[in-house]
């Protein structure tokens, strides 16, 4: 890949499937987009040195897109609630992940 250019999108696209027995505990992650240092674990963007967006699971499968930014509030990135229907219809509704099912 070449990513020395600029970018207005980019997107990724994973296909997962979870075991019924699957355990959510606290949560987990699956690879996502990054730019410059591509921050992570205490290290908080600071508007020019990088940023990363990445899918999460948090307790229960629910679904929300972990993403370390300029205005974060904490060291760690922040929680972005997925919240649309197959539709792309705004519900306010978390989303969650539904074992068995892609």
């Amino acid at each position: 890949f070449d990513w020395s250019g600029r970018y207005t999108e980019l997107w990724s696209q994973f296909r997962l499937r979870f075991a019924s027995a699957f355990v959510w505990v606290k949560g987990g992650m699956i690879p996502g987009l990054c730019g410059g240092l591509c921050n992570n674990g205490f290290q908080r963007p600071n508007g020019t040195d990088g940023w990363s967006a990445r899918t999460m699971w948090r307790g229960e499968g629910r679904a929300v897109q972990f993403v370390y930014h300029v205005d974060q509030a904490e060291d760690y990135g922040d929680d972005f609630g997925y919240n649309f229907d197959a539709d792309n219809t705004a519900t306010g509704r978390p989303i969650f992940f539904n074992p068995e099912n892609w």
